[in-house]
C-alpha cells in the first residue's frame, strides 16, 4: 500500500496542480469578461449585465479581450496605458497607499528618535531614574504598568487588526479590480479598432479569390491593409431581420452596432440563422 500510494502521489499532485490552474484562468477569464461587458456599456450605452446570461457567456467575453490583449502588446510599452489603469484604480488603491505611507512614516520616525535619543544625554539619565526608581519600588511599579498594558496593548491590538483589515481589503479590491479594467481597455480597444473604425464590411468572396493571391499581392504592392469590421444578418424563428456589426458574441446572443443609424442592440441567436454579408 505504501508503495501504490508512493506511485500515486506524483500523479495527483499533477492533477491538483492542474485543477488549481484552471480554477485560476476561469477566475482570470470571467473578469476579463466582466471588463469587456462594461467596455460596451461605456461606448454605447448597453447596460453590461446583460452581456452575460451564464459563466460561459462571461469566458466567452474573456477571449476577445485576451484576442485584444495579444494584438496591442506594443501598448504594454507606452506611458497612457498605465495611466488609464492607474485612473480607475486609484479610488480603490488610495487606502493601502496611505496606510503604507503612515508606516513607512511612523517606522522612520521611530528610528529617528531612537538615533536622537542616544546622542542625548537628558533622556539617558530619565531613564537612568526610572530604571532605578522601578527597582528600589517593584510592586508599586507593576501595580501602575500593569493596567496601563494592558490597555494599551488592547488598543493597539485593535487599532493594528483594524489597520490590517483595511489594507486587506484595500488591496483585494485593488488585485480583483486590475482584471476588469485590463478587461475594458481591451474592449474599448477592439471596439474602436474593429467596429467603429472600419469604412467597410469583411467582403464576401468566392472559392477562386480566396484560393488566389491577386488581393495579397494588390495589398502588399500597395503597402496599406484596410480594416474591415465584422458585419451580419440575424434572422429569427419569427422572420424578424437584424443587421449590423459584430461588436461582442456569447452562445446566446450577438451585439450588433448599425453604423449608419447609430443604434446597438443585442439580438438572441437562440433558433436564429446567422450569416455573414459584405455589406449592410
Amino acid at each position: 500500500m505504501t508503495g501504490q500510494t508512493a506511485i500515486k502521489s506524483p500523479y495527483s499532485q499533477a492533477l491538483t496542480l492542474f485543477l488549481s490552474v484552471s480554477s485560476a484562468s476561469i477566475i482570470v477569464l470571467a473578469l476579463l469578461g466582466y471588463g469587456v461587458a462594461t467596455s460596451a456599456e461605456a461606448k454605447f450605452g448597453v447596460p453590461h449585465a446583460i452581456m452575460f446570461n451564464s459563466t460561459s457567456d462571461l469566458l466567452t467575453l474573456g477571449g476577445w479581450a485576451v484576442v485584444a490583449t495579444l494584438t496591442h502588446l506594443g501598448k504594454l510599452f507606452e506611458w497612457n496605458f498605465y495611466r488609464d489603469i492607474w485612473t480607475v484604480l486609484w479610488p480603490v488603491s488610495w487606502p493601502a497607499l496611505v496606510i503604507v505611507l503612515a508606516g513607512t512614516a511612523l517606522i522612520g520616525s521611530i528610528h529617528l528618535a531612537r538615533d536622537r535619543s542616544g546622542k542625548s544625554n537628558w533622556l539617558e539619565e530619565r531613564r537612568a531614574s526610572i530604571r532605578h526608581w522601578v527597582r528600589k519600588h517593584p510592586w508599586v511599579a507593576t501595580c501602575l504598568a500593569l493596567p496601563v498594558f494592558v490597555a494599551f496593548g488592547t488598543f493597539s491590538a485593535w487599532i493594528l487588526i483594524a489597520l490590517a483589515f483595511v489594507f486587506g481589503v484595500a488591496v483585494l479590491a485593488a488585485l480583483l479590480s486590475v482584471l476588469p479594467v485590463l478587461g475594458h481597455i481591451a474592449g474599448e480597444s477592439h471596439i474602436d479598432d474593429w467596429v467603429i473604425g472600419p469604412q467597410i464590411c469583411i467582403p464576401i468572396k468566392p472559392r477562386e479569390t480566396r484560393l488566389s493571391d491577386a488581393g495579397v499581392a494588390r495589398s502588399k504592392a500597395t503597402g496599406e491593409k484596410q480594416r474591415a469590421a465584422n458585419c451580419v444578418a440575424i434572422t429569427q424563428s419569427d422572420g424578424k431581420e437584424f443587421k449590423g456589426r459584430v461588436v461582442f458574441a456569447t452562445f446566446s446572443a450577438i451585439v450588433l452596432f448599425d453604423p449608419l443609424a447609430g443604434t446597438v442592440q443585442r439580438v438572441a441567436t437562440g433558433g436564429a440563422n446567422v450569416e455573414v454579408i459584405g455589406k449592410l
